[in-house]
């Protein structure tokens, strides 16, 4: 196994392959798989996949074991072939049954579904089937609470704003560092902080929001840097970005560190704890993000 994984990590795949099949024949279950098939994909996704194939098939492997090579397998071909990943993902549901590894293939789905999110109300549903698949998570419960939580929190937060709200583009900067930072979920926030754009624009932040914007729509890089450098030329955030110094920055990093530290949205959503802190050479984050926990 360790001569496998060696051969793995100097990309030698034909010499990979030809311990791979002494490994099987000797049903040589101990050797180190999970880094095997890892090292191998570090090389050769498509390599990595047919070799999951192989041991996922081999009997000899427990069903625990196997439904990891597949989530590890998922993981890879995500970023090549999304469908195919989520097969993989899938799979696991009949491949490991009755293991922890079904939790960890329903959080992965919900993690992906929160990729693409891109509405409220879509998020809320996500959160009532992350949080029904609480009790059957197994080691995964706690990160399921929390992903739930963390999910009705943005909603609350983001919910029924309007111009005439109060510290309503705060609310929303902090629900759109909710989405983007805990949940993963970048449509999502984008859509708060083009919020704040559109219907706060003379609030300070919102030059905070459009350069956290240009970060999660690069594709929108000119048409934003057009509208910072046309309406906001005067923001301690454009004259931070451009190498300049401005005394209102820390200024406006305090309040809205204040406003992190101090909200809440409805008894049951408070954020908790300290803020830790960013850079201040990130002017489109604040210094003081979201409290909770990132996944």
């Amino acid at each position: 196994g360790e001569r496998a994984a060696a051969l793995a990590g100097i990309g030698d795949l034909p010499a990979v392959g030809a311990t791979v099949d002494s490994l099987i024949a000797a049903k040589d279950t101990a050797a180190p798989w999970v880094d095997i098939v890892a090292l191998v994909g570090a090389k050769d996704a498509e390599a990595a996949s047919a070799l999951t194939d192989r041991l996922v098939a081999w009997a000899a492997l427990t069903p625990s074991y196997r439904g990891r090579l597949l989530l590890q397998d998922a993981e890879r071909l995500t970023r090549i072939d999304a469908a195919r990943g989520l097969a993989r993902v899938h799979a696991v549901e009949s491949v490991a049954a009755g293991t922890d590894q079904v939790a960890e293939a329903q959080m992965f789905l919900a993690r992906r579904r929160l990729l693409e999110v891109d509405h409220l109300d879509s998020l809320r549903v996500i959160a009532g089937e992350i949080a029904g698949m609480e009790e059957g998570a197994g080691a995964m419960m706690p990160m399921a609470q929390r992903l739930a939580q963390v999910a009705r929190k943005v909603a609350a937060t983001a919910d029924s704003l309007t111009p005439e709200v109060p510290q309503g583009d705060l609310r929303l900067f902090l629900a759109g560092e909710l989405a983007r930072d805990s949940l993963g979920a970048p449509r999502l926030a984008a859509l708060q902080f083009r919020r704040i754009m559109d219907e706060w624009p003379a609030s300070p932040f919102a030059p905070k929001a459009l350069l956290a914007l240009l970060d999660l729509q690069p594709l929108d890089a000119d048409s934003l840097q057009a509208r910072m450098r046309a309406t906001y030329t005067a923001s301690p955030y454009l004259i931070a970005t451009d190498g300049g110094d401005s005394p209102q920055l820390g200024e406006l990093e305090d309040s809205l560190r204040r406003f992190v530290a101090n909200y809440q949205a409805g008894r049951s959503n408070a954020p908790r704890g300290t803020p830790a802190q960013r850079r201040p050479s990130q002017p489109n984050r604040p210094s003081t993000p979201t409290t909770e926990p990132q996944f």
